[in-house]
């Protein structure tokens, strides 16, 4: 029987073909909890970008002939192909795991972003259109995810431009309209005098470089009319840039508030647990855990102090583990520093008074 990988059917499955397509599935993609598997997917993913690259070059290189290289990729195109056409096939074959969706994922990996790229990217050999070869260059974009820092920004802003996706979307098409709506005024003032607005698309053109304050000076209104509406017209654009850039900055913040206060909240509970674990220690004990792990202290602390100390150490230490979101260990971490400096400093006012 067919076994749909999942985390529970990984850990008590005893079929071997399942076992089989897990192997596969911690070879091709990123699998930070095993190192020698980490980097195995590191080195394969580097080796298909390559192929895709020995692809890619020959179908940019202008003329053959001229270089012996180009013209044995060429020759050698077949088996590159071959390559990334098995390497489609099992990512097909274990996209159950990946993409999570049970028996559905294998008909959802066609339509998915990266199965659409990887299938345009085999799609000229085997049906002979040679200008989809270019979609290879997406295949770069995949090493982002062997860099959780990287990695963990674009999923910061996909997640910001989906929350606003709705707003951002009248925003545009109210921007669309404005470029038409001035570029009707425009052909209206100029056509007949501008010779470099013979067109109503030569319009939309100008309008378009106007309101996105680009202003490549190619093309220029001569009449009074046509100056007065590109006048207004650049400041509407400004207008709008403006509401745009401060839609995706407050969406931004609030990612970044929602993350600290997940974060915040995870922190604050695994800090209690380990308090009640901790704080039964006597301070001499607390002072070699902290010798143990080469964590520097300020002398004459309290027991207290030396406990949020160490408490701290252990789930920043946790925190780094992290690897798939750096982002939320960052502010985890800036949390934490805040939250020890407080306590020490509420414990010093205490001791004080």
């Amino acid at each position: 029987m067919f076994t749909i990988l999942t985390n529970e059917t990984v850990k008590n499955s005893k079929s071997i073909f399942a076992k089989i397509r897990f192997y596969i599935y911690k070879i091709i993609e990123p699998y930070p909890e095993n190192k020698f598997y980490a980097y195995l997917s590191y080195f394969y993913n580097i080796l298909t970008i390559i192929f895709a690259l020995f692809v890619l070059l020959p179908a940019l290189w202008s003329t053959s002939g001229n270089n012996p290289f180009i013209d044995w990729l060429d020759a050698n195109a077949i088996a590159f192909y071959i390559v990334l056409t098995v390497d489609y096939i099992l990512r097909w074959f274990i996209s159950d795991y990946t993409l999570g969706k049970g028996y559905k994922s294998f008909f959802l990996f066609f339509v998915s972003f990266w199965g659409i790229i990887d299938f345009l990217g085999i799609f000229p050999i085997w049906f002979g259109a040679n200008g989809f070869a270019i979609f290879l260059i997406f295949r770069l974009f995949k090493i982002i995810r062997f860099f959780p820092r990287i990695n963990s920004a674009f999923i910061l802003i996909n997640k910001t431009l989906f929350r606003r996706w709705k707003v951002l979307t009248i925003v545009f098409i109210n921007f669309i309209f404005m470029i038409f709506f001035g570029a009707t005024l425009i052909w209206l003032f100029e056509n007949e005098t501008n010779p470099d607005i013979n067109t109503f698309w030569n319009a939309v053109y100008m309008m378009f470089i106007t309101m996105t304050t680009i202003g490549f000076g190619d093309i220029t209104p001569i009449t009074t009319g046509g100056r007065i509406v590109v006048s207004i017209f650049s400041l509407v654009g400004i207008s709008i840039i403006a509401i745009i850039t401060a839609i995706v900055v407050t969406s931004f913040t609030d990612e970044l508030e929602e993350v600290r206060r997940r974060i915040n909240k995870q922190n604050k509970l695994s800090r209690e647990k380990l308090w009640k674990k901790y704080r039964s220690l006597t301070k001499e004990e607390v002072i070699e855990l902290l010798k143990k792990y080469k964590i520097s202290f300020p002398e004459r602390q309290r027991h207290d102090q030396l406990v949020n100390i160490y408490i701290t150490f252990l789930i920043k230490k946790e925190n780094k583990k992290n690897k798939t979101d750096q982002v939320e260990s960052v502010n985890a971490n800036e949390l934490l520093d805040q939250e020890q400096t407080i306590e020490i400093n509420k414990l010093d006012s205490n001791k004080d008074k």
